[in-house]
């Protein structure tokens, strides 16, 4: 008997250890923004808030074939200081697209006060991002 309570035990403390990194904060969508045209230059989509954080919960991209899309953060005029690559340069073959997320969920999360930013190069990338603010 004795045996099984300190298995038990032992078992109990491991396991609070594992759930004690798991985290308890799950995002979910709040805002969604549609996705248009070609933008050459780095734009701001989601405006950053002082002290929060943007958490991306999903995207959906349904660019043209040899589409240029990269997604940025950073403060100032489009993400032109402290900028940083959300994303890489992602370029998409005929009748690719992008189905990330549930919107239950972060896929990016960002600085706290930084904007998102989107560059759309050589051709049009339509869709739509969800995100929340918190």
């Amino acid at each position: 008997m004795q045996r099984t309570i300190a298995a038990l035990l032992i078992y109990l403390g491991l396991a609070s250890a594992a759930l004690a990194q798991q985290s308890v904060f799950v995002p979910a969508t709040t805002n969604q923004i549609a996705i248009a045209g070609t933008v050459a230059a780095s734009t701001r989509i989601v405006t950053g808030v002082a002290g929060k954080r943007i958490y991306v919960t999903a995207l959906l991209l349904t660019p043209v074939a040899t589409g240029v899309v990269t997604f940025t953060t950073g403060t100032g005029t489009n993400c032109g200081t402290s900028t940083a690559s959300v994303t890489g340069a992602m370029t998409f073959a005929a009748g690719q697209e992008v189905n990330w997320g549930t919107g239950n969920g972060a896929l990016f999360v960002l600085p706290a006060g930084f904007d998102l930013c989107i560059t759309i190069a050589t051709a049009v990338a339509p869709g739509a991002l969800a995100y929340a603010i918190f």
